[in-house]
C-alpha cells in the first residue's frame, strides 16, 4: 500500500488572492456566516510576494496547527494606513487562495489571526518601498480548505 504517489501536474508557488475580515464580522462559524453588511475584503498583494506556511506540533491536548506567512503591499501611502492598519493585532480571519487554486481559511471567531506590520522606504533607489504584513495563528484544527 502506498501513502502518496508522485504528483506530475502543475505546482505553482505563492499566494494568488488574499482576503481579510475581522473576527467580529461573523454571525456564526459553523458554517461561517457574516453579519449583515459584512464580507471578505480583498487585499492587493505586491507582485505575488506572499507566502503561507503550515507547521504541526504535538501537544498534550493533541495536534496544534501553526499557520504563518506574510504578504507585501507596495509603497508607503495613506490608503494602506487607513484601510489595513485597523486589522493589525489579534483580530482577523484570513481567506487565502494559493496559486494552485486551493483555498484556506485560517483563524476563526474564537481564535483570530495575529497580524503584524513593518514598513520601509529601503536604503537604495532600487530597494522596495512598502509594507510587509506578517501573520500567525495557532489552531487546534486544520484550516478550513474550500
Amino acid at each position: 500500500m502506498r501513502l502518496v504517489t508522485v504528483f506530475e501536474g502543475d505546482n505553482i508557488g505563492s499566494i494568488a488572492r488574499l482576503e481579510i475580515a475581522y473576527h467580529t464580522d461573523f454571525e456564526s462559524w459553523d458554517p461561517a456566516t457574516f453579519k449583515s453588511g459584512k464580507s471578505w475584503q480583498s487585499i492587493e498583494i505586491a507582485g505575488k510576494t506572499a507566502e503561507l506556511r503550515r507547521k504541526t506540533k504535538d501537544d498534550p491536548n493533541g495536534i496544534i496547527y501553526i499557520y504563518s506567512g506574510f504578504f507585501d503591499v507596495h509603497m508607503i501611502r495613506d490608503e494602506v494606513e487607513l484601510n489595513l492598519m485597523p486589522y493589525v493585532g489579534k483580530r482577523t480571519v484570513l481567506r487565502i487562495t494559493d496559486s494552485n487554486g486551493r483555498v484556506y481559511i485560517i483563524g476563526n471567531i474564537h481564535n483570530p489571526v495575529t497580524l503584524e506590520e513593518e514598513s520601509t522606504t529601503g536604503k537604495l533607489f532600487k530597494d522596495k518601498n512598502g509594507y510587509q504584513f506578517n501573520f500567525l495563528v495557532n489552531q487546534i484544527s486544520a484550516a478550513v480548505a474550500v
